[in-house]
């Protein structure tokens, strides 16, 4: 009887703890791609902040060679 009740126990803390591992690994991947996502948005505004900042500079540059 107690034995029993000792494996049920068992058992129910083992698949508890495969459902945490399995939702934290679930969890793992998406703040992976949430991230590349992020650096691949971050990437854009850095290309286009730069292509601003040159066109700036060539503007400047155009204005004062007149």
């Amino acid at each position: 009887m107690a034995l029993t009740l000792i494996t049920g126990v068992v058992v129910f803390e083992l698949e508890t703890l495969r459902n945490y591992q399995k939702k934290q690994g679930e969890l793992i991947l998406q703040n992976k791609a949430a991230n590349q996502e992020k650096r691949k948005a971050l990437e854009r505004w850095q290309s286009f902040v730069d292509q601003k900042q040159k066109e700036k500079e060539e503007a400047n540059h155009d204005g004062s060679s007149k």
